[in-house]
């Protein structure tokens, strides 16, 4: 059962109000997502995430990662607008992302020609290096992760799930193999 029905209202601190929820968009194990609506400003709609339960902190330190990446890649990672808790719950609302890497590839009929390949690819590769650069590492890389900007954007946003902060792990290549060709990109 959804934590929030539509039209409910949630706000942190002096915008106790603010956001409007849309619809739910989706649940995970520890977290909901909704669409929500910004009271302030009317055509504003983002992503709200909430912890499903009061015990799992997740949604906390997914929100304490992102903050760390956005200083210094903030075109990697999701904008976040806003944070607090409700009912002991900590939420966050973030800028709502397009379809992902996965859905535009269904969109697509199931298959990209190589030069989108080879776009997404950098793209993407090139995103987790600057994540890697700030200390973490994303534990859980696939195209579900990656949501892509309008008309596939050079950067591909990537998104928060499975990140985790790096400790004494030692570099390692990001492709590795003997069919692998270096690709300028």
């Amino acid at each position: 059962m959804p934590l929030f029905g539509k039209g409910f209202r949630i706000g942190a601190g002096a915008d106790q109000d603010r956001w409007i929820i849309v619809k739910k968009l989706g649940e995970g194990q520890f977290a909901e997502v909704y669409e929500v609506k910004d009271t302030q400003d009317a055509e504003k709609r983002c992503a709200l995430k909430i912890e499903r339960r009061r015990d799992v902190r997740s949604v906390k330190q997914e929100f304490k990662v992102l903050k760390k990446i956005q200083e210094r890649a903030p075109s990697m990672v999701c904008t976040v607008h806003a944070c607090g808790t409700f009912e002991d719950r900590f939420f966050m609302v973030m800028e709502l992302l397009g379809s992902n890497v996965a859905e535009a590839r269904k969109a697509a009929g199931g298959r990209f020609d190589l030069a989108t390949v080879r776009h997404l690819a950098c793209s993407m590769l090139r995103g987790l290096e600057q994540v890697h650069a700030t200390g973490f590492v994303h534990r859980d890389v696939k195209p579900a992760n990656f949501a892509v900007g309008p008309a596939f954007a050079d950067a591909l946003t990537g998104r928060e799930r499975g990140m985790r902060q790096a400790r004494s792990i030692p570099p390692v290549p990001l492709l590795a193999g003997r069919s692998v060709q270096r690709q300028q990109c």
